[in-house]
């Protein structure tokens, strides 16, 4: 019996547990003792490991969220830990609840990550995460220029990420720069800053522009929590080629005057009954129109001024400003050297200026409408006149191609009356 008891050591403890005495008052105070002690130790060690994979260093020990954890120390929330923002308030077995389905991401790990790495399930950060931490009362950005009524927008249902959905990541999910090929290329913080800036990190302006017009067209896409998680490369192709260069399929009518409509509203030229104001100073206080933009020959003579201020144009007229989806980053290792090319680095000459009057979308919303002089009675047997000199035909170019596009999803010209159309065999002059 002796040498069974001692075979089976969790026999010989039940049975020595059955043997106590618990008439005895000594022994009914040791098991009080050690059955809290015990509780205590047991609920010491949960607390502890909560908090501890509550960290950005715990969240970065899985290599595939090195994306995620980079972004974040770079931040405004550089301070606050993942759960933070990814963990609604509540009671705290909410947040047990949450690790256990977390879980998962552990088996991910060991059998194979997806790809892209994240959103395996669609769950958006809620306004009580962020009113936590902020107030309500702010209606003008810090830069003193944007205004936003942010009690206004709460109470018809947006959530503060519909506008800042990059504040913490930069946007990285429909950036596409979380797939596996790319995480080792996050292993190093020059790389990271140079994925991710202030401007990936701020409201686009388009988020105001496309979410105004779905209102004033009766909808309220703010209510559908997909208008507020990022979309994926897979389900997402057609606002990447929006986003990258609205419509290059000039052949798209619909969608191209969809899209001018925009913008001409936006700019006050289209009036209409609308439930929000889509002008400029609708939302900008202190950003105006410049004033060379209102002389009356202004339309005909922004040419001129654009050969030497290109970049300060795009500032407020590039494509990217006018819609809510950022496109897929296409060359990712120009991108972590610092080398992708942007209008600071551009330098204005004729080339490239007409080449943007017609491929941007804002350009080519009036570049794309017939000229004056093209409606003269014969204009047709004698347009030849004005088209002579090679600078002559690069003013013709800005709108026309001189020969058909192979590839017609990638015609550029805001019309598609090409010049080999007629002139079969080219110029005489070249």
């Amino acid at each position: 019996m002796e040498n069974e008891k001692n075979s089976n050591p969790i026999k010989g403890l039940w049975l020595a547990v059955k043997g106590i005495d618990w008439s005895n008052p000594v022994n009914k105070w040791k098991a009080v003792f050690f059955g809290s002690f015990g509780l205590v130790l047991v609920v010491g060690i949960m607390v502890g490991a909560l908090s501890a994979t509550n960290s950005k260093v715990f969240c970065g020990f899985c290599h595939e969220m090195t994306p995620e954890v980079q972004t974040a120390k770079m931040g405004a929330h550089s301070g606050a830990a993942c759960v933070d923002c990814h963990i609604a308030p509540g009671p705290y077995y909410e947040m047990v609840i949450h690790k256990v389905k977390s879980l998962k991401e552990v088996y991910y790990h060991m059998v194979g990550v997806p790809n892209p790495i994240h959103q395996h399930e669609h769950e958006a950060v809620m306004n009580e995460t962020c009113l936590r931490c902020h107030s309500l009362n702010r209606i003008v950005s810090e830069s003193g220029d944007l205004k936003a009524y942010h009690q206004g927008h709460i109470d018809k249902g947006v959530l503060c990420i519909n506008c800042h959905a990059g504040v913490a990541h930069g946007k990285i999910a429909e950036r596409g720069l979380i797939y596996s090929d790319m995480i080792d290329k996050w292993d190093s913080d020059e790389a990271a800053a140079n994925f991710v800036t202030d401007k990936d990190r701020r409201p686009n302006m388009g988020t105001c522009i496309e979410c105004h017009t779905k209102v004033n067209e009766g909808e309220k896409p703010y209510l559908d929590i997909n208008y507020a998680v990022p979309m994926m490369k897979e389900n997402h192709e057609d606002l990447t080629q929006r986003a990258t260069m609205i419509y290059e399929n000039v052949q798209n009518s619909t969608g191209k005057a969809k899209t001018q409509s925009i913008i001409l509203e936006a700019l006050g030229k289209e009036k209409h009954d609308s439930k929000i104001s889509m002008e400029c100073m609708t939302c900008h206080k202190m950003i105006k129109t410049p004033d060379n933009h209102k002389a009356e020959d202004w339309g005909h003579e922004h040419g001129g001024a654009a050969m030497t201020t290109i970049q300060d144009c795009m500032g407020c007229h590039k494509d990217s400003l006018w819609v809510r989806r950022l496109p897929q980053v296409k060359d990712v290792d120009a991108l972590a050297q610092g080398k992708v090319e942007n209008m600071e680095n551009v330098v204005a000459t004729p080339v490239v200026v007409k080449e943007m009057a017609r491929s941007n979308e804002f350009c080519s919303t009036c570049h794309g409408n017939r000229p004056y002089s093209h409606n003269q009675e014969g204009w047709l047997l004698q347009h030849a006149t004005g088209a002579i000199s090679a600078d002559q035909k690069a003013n013709c170019y800005v709108c026309h191609d001189r020969s058909k596009d192979k590839d017609i999803n990638a015609a550029k010209a805001p019309t598609d009356v090409y010049c080999e159309y007629c002139h079969r065999q080219g110029f005489k002059n070249e």
